[in-house]
């Protein structure tokens, strides 16, 4: 009876309806259990998404500071000598603020009482006032500067800090920080701070220029918990500043640590009823500050959603079978979301390091009559390992061009160490193989991947034409001179082998009308679908203009014929420069030969008056002419050849319709005044090296100057623009 009974119950509607409603709650139990399951993975995939974010953002911050400090450092000494005259304070700081566009302020803050005809305090500043540069006086009795946390921690602590934030009634009128450092006069006289002023604002929106959530954020805190910088108050979720600060602040507040134990994290409940998590962790170094990201729970699992209720429906019109459907479909599906979040997270990795290997790339057209540029880099990948720079310093163009072995991520991150180091060694270098040996000795440093970079430097002096360069282990450049033709280079080893190879140097002289090619062997190397190579002999038969932009196009256009359909292999990298130098007519040519005895100088004096007065150049532009000549000279005198001999000093004048050069030629020891090197002030007179506050005054009178070594003496040229003078 009770068999018949359930026969039926399980048989009819109810029971069919029964199964139903069974089969359901299994298929929602089911459902529920593969989402936990998978909101489990996604939480692990946070965290590390979470940990690589800080960690990306520490690093940009940490490298912003460093930028800031070593900037300090490079204009300490410049101020320090220029504390017995005002008014080249103000210069030094407008120049400072002129030049770096994320300092809105910077000036000396004297000690009381050190210029007495200043009065008791004394603030010569300069700032940003939105579209100028102003300078003043900036104590007053409203603004006593000696109360302020920078001046008075740097003065205790005789050394470089960074202040807490704070309100700038004065000059920026915002809220900023204060890079800061005690400044000592020549007679080691404490005279005051030396300071920069930074805005947060700008902080803030540099460690918040990418994020991967739209309601995502980064703040920077200090070590007790005070906001530093924030996105813009407009960003979506700016009402929850305030709770953020006051959570991270507050040390009873629970907290837990991630997986890896890296980093620290959060959970809250915003006023709007938003639930979310901080992610937080120290930056390295002084000062000690704390980054954090604050991320939304509706964003965060936004994933799994979606996923979700397309897996109910399949299953539940799958009914029959849900049984077998159930298992194999539960089991490929987390697989399948495992993989597309891997995926989705190396496609994010890769898009991000893609756009800054690309502005890496120098994109500055070069601003100079003798020279024309125009480069390329197509990669085969997301990211590689080719690399390409130019710059130009003091009428030399430094330009290199690089293939790191390897492909991929790995590659990337040697071509960018490359070519910060590329970028370092030619602030303070003219020599091509120093550069080489440079870079060499740093990347053979810990190379535990054995990686190796082709590399060639070039330095191209652009008023004589003169090339310097170095070879270590790259396609040998073309030579458009006529016929195209391979340049003749050493067999130097590639960077990263031997971290004490000697690099060999080579020079040759650019004719006018000349193109230097350099190119990756990506564009020799390329293949088609038979395994063809493009190579060498088709790439010097497309090599047939001296414009650049047009003879890269033309290869790359003949490189695309070739390979047809088939893939690109590798990167295809070049960069092509023509040699343009512009000949005018001589109007005036004087020379003058004097020994080095300061004795001479007003000989020098007179003759550039003489020089002066013929072109008919106002008394202010000869005075600059003869105070910048005087500079070098003078160095020379005192520099040049042991003490005790005699030497001959030839200063050349030379003049277009358009400009003027003077010439100072000595055969005394090398030296390269141009490199601007640090001064020490523990030195003598005597022993310190040529090329310091001098050079840098001497860059403000002229328009350029450019020094070259030719056979066994000291060529400097200084050029300044004359037809604006007359």
């Amino acid at each position: 009876m009770i068999q018949i009974k359930a026969s039926r119950w399980f048989g009819g509607k109810a029971g069919a309806g029964a199964i139903i409603i069974a089969a359901a709650l299994l298929v929602e139990l089911l459902s529920a259990l593969q989402y936990f399951y998978m909101r489990d993975l996604l939480n692990d995939e946070i965290e590390h998404n979470a940990e690589a974010d800080l960690r990306t953002k520490a690093v940009v911050t940490r490298s912003m500071l460093n930028h800031f400090e070593l900037l300090q450092k490079n204009y300490r000494d410049e101020i320090a000598e220029a504390t017995g005259h005002p008014s080249d304070i103000y210069k030094i700081s407008r120049s400072i603020v002129e030049k770096n566009p994320y300092v809105i302020g910077a000036g000396v803050a004297f000690v009381p009482g050190y210029y007495k005809g200043e009065g008791e305090r004394f603030e010569p500043w300069a700032f940003n006032d939105k579209d100028s540069i102003k300078t003043g006086q900036m104590a007053s009795e409203l603004h006593d500067y000696t109360t302020r946390d920078f001046f008075r921690k740097s003065i205790k602590e005789r050394h470089m800090i960074w202040s807490e934030p704070y309100l700038d009634t004065v000059g920026a009128k915002d809220y900023i920080i204060t890079l800061a450092t005690p400044v000592w006069d020549d007679d080691e006289r404490l005279a005051g701070v030396f300071g920069f002023d930074i805005s947060l604002q700008w902080l803030g929106d540099t460690i918040n220029a990418h994020s991967r959530m739209p309601s995502s954020f980064c703040v920077i805190l200090t070590e007790d918990g005070k906001l530093i910088a924030r996105p813009h108050h407009t960003h979506p979720k700016a009402r929850d500043f305030k709770l953020i600060e006051q959570m991270l602040g507050d040390s009873t507040v629970d907290r837990r640590l991630s997986a890896n134990k890296r980093i620290e994290i959060i959970s809250f409940k915003s006023p709007d009823g938003d639930k979310g998590y901080i992610f937080f962790g120290n930056i390295r170094g002084k000062p000690h500050w704390i980054i954090a990201l604050v991320s939304y729970e509706d964003e965060l699992y936004a994933p799994l959603n979606k996923p979700r209720r397309n897996m109910l429906i399949a299953m539940l019109i799958g009914f029959s079978l849900i049984g077998l459907i159930l298992l194999a479909y539960s089991r490929s599906r987390k697989m399948l979301f495992k993989a597309q979040v891997e995926q989705q997270r190396l496609d994010t990795e890769l898009d991000t390091a893609q756009k800054i290997q690309h502005e890496m790339l120098p994109t500055a057209v070069i601003d100079h009559d003798n020279l024309e540029v125009a480069s390329t880099l197509l990669p085969a990948r997301q990211v590689g390992g080719d690399l390409y720079d130019f710059r130009l310093r003091d009428e030399k163009l430094f330009f290199c061009i690089a293939d790191v072995s390897g492909k991929g991520v790995a590659a990337a991150l040697i071509m960018a160490i490359t070519h910060a180091h590329f970028r370092a060694a030619t602030l303070r270098e003219l020599r091509p193989a120093r550069i080489a040996g440079h870079i060499n000795t740093e990347l053979c440093t810990g190379n535990e991947t054995n990686m190796f970079v082709t590399f060639f430097v070039g330095v191209l002096d652009l008023p004589t034409g003169r090339l310097r360069y170095c070879n270590a282990g790259h396609d040998a450049p073309l030579l458009l001179r006529g016929e195209a033709s391979v340049m003749p280079v050493e067999a130097n080893l590639p960077l990263g082998v031997i971290a004490d190879f000697d690099y060999k140097e080579q020079e040759m002289k650019l004719e006018p009308d000349d193109t230097l090619l350099l190119y990756t062997d990506g564009v020799t190397e390329a293949m088609n679908s038979s395994h063809a190579q493009f190579g060498l002999e088709r790439l010097l038969q497309a090599s047939h203009t001296r414009n650049p932009q047009q003879l890269i196009d033309a290869i790359i256009d003949r490189v695309k014929e070739f390979i047809g359909d088939a893939e690109q292999s590798d990167d295809v990298t070049m960069l092509a420069l023509h040699y343009t130098p512009k000949v005018e007519k001589t109007t005036l040519e004087r020379s003058l030969t004097i020994t080095n005895d300061l004795n001479n100088v007003p000989l020098m004096n007179g003759f550039i008056k003489e020089v002066g007065q013929e072109l008919k150049l106002n008394r202010s532009a000869i005075g600059n002419l003869q105070l910048a000549l005087e500079e070098v000279v003078v160095n020379v005198i005192n520099y040049a050849y042991p003490q005790g001999t005699t030497g001959d000093i030839r200063i050349d004048a030379i003049a277009t319709a358009a400009d003027l050069r003077l010439v100072v030629t000595d055969s005394g020891k090398p030296f390269a005044p141009t490199t601007n090197p640090d001064v020490d002030t523990t030195l003598s007179a005597e022993e310190r090296q040529i090329g310091g506050l001098g050079i840098f005054l001497v860059r403000q009178l002229m328009d350029s100057i450019n020094y070259e070594r030719v056979n066994g003496q000291n060529v400097l040229t200084l050029r300044k623009t004359i037809n604006k003078q007359q």
